[in-house]
């Protein structure tokens, strides 16, 4: 079993309660959620949410003012930008608002 921090907690108990079959897994020095096997979301070792998105769905994290992750990590490597998309503060305290951004990210994969 993971150690979870209160961050990772919340989105579990709080954020992700209006869906069912969320788990986590250790990711990038951070954690992966997975909806029913699908990852959908990335939490960052500071904290803060992102979810999965691609051409076609990013442009309403754009619109949100989301910004791209971008993993900095790689020892041989420059910056790499990752399909994660930050969500902003205020939406985590809209439940279905983020179980329809989860199972539409959950669909990317």
């Amino acid at each position: 079993m993971i150690k979870l921090t209160p961050y990772v907690e919340y989105l579990l108990q709080d954020v992700f309660s209006d869906l069912d079959d969320v788990s986590v897994k250790r990711m990038f020095g951070g954690y992966g959620y997975y909806l029913g096997g699908s990852i959908f979301a990335f939490s960052g070792p500071d904290d803060g949410l992102m979810f999965k998105a691609n051409d076609m769905t990013k442009q309403q994290y754009i619109d949100m003012g989301s910004e791209q992750f971008v993993y900095t990590g790689h020892k041989n490597k420059g910056p790499v930008k990752m399909p994660y998309w930050t969500v902003p503060e205020d939406l985590l305290e809209d439940r279905s608002k983020i179980a329809e951004l989860a199972r539409q990210s959950a669909s990317l994969s």
